[in-house]
């Protein structure tokens, strides 16, 4: 008699019809930030958008900044690798994806990926972002 490993029990995808076994295990690539970084100023007017989901520092919501205040931002893509064994899916079923009118699309999570800027001496957090999601897109 061989021992035979019990199977994974599946478990639903939110927003597909199927089962999948194993673990996605996302990985980012830090060669596409490094090249793709890069620092601009940015009035408050034109980061309402942002603001309005949770995407910028915590420091751009204290009550002394106003809107002709400007920000010093440092953007730079993500791009993502699933080398896992099973699809990435979203934490939160379809139904329950919220709509971002500023943006004009749905976030299926709360944060997709948080970041934080360190002081490379004192390896100290001194600013900190995150990604919201909002296409994540399968290539």
């Amino acid at each position: 008699d061989a021992y035979e490993r019990p199977r994974p029990r599946p478990r639903p995808g939110y927003g597909t019809r199927y089962h999948q076994y194993g673990l996605p295990d996302l990985v980012p690539d830090p060669y596409y930030v490094q090249a793709s970084t890069y620092a601009q100023r940015v009035p408050m007017y034109n980061l309402r958008c942002a603001a309005e989901e949770n995407c910028l520092s915590s420091s751009a919501y204290r009550s002394s900044v106003r809107d002709y205040d400007t920000r010093m931002l440092l953007r730079f893509p993500q791009r993502v690798k699933n080398q896992g064994t099973a699809d990435f899916l979203p934490s939160r079923p379809r139904y329950s994806w919220e709509w971002h009118s500023c943006h004009q699309h749905f976030h299926s999570m709360d944060e997709f990926s948080h970041y934080d800027l360190l002081d490379s001496s004192t390896h100290h957090s001194v600013a900190e972002g995150h990604k919201a999601s909002f296409c994540l897109e399968d290539t």
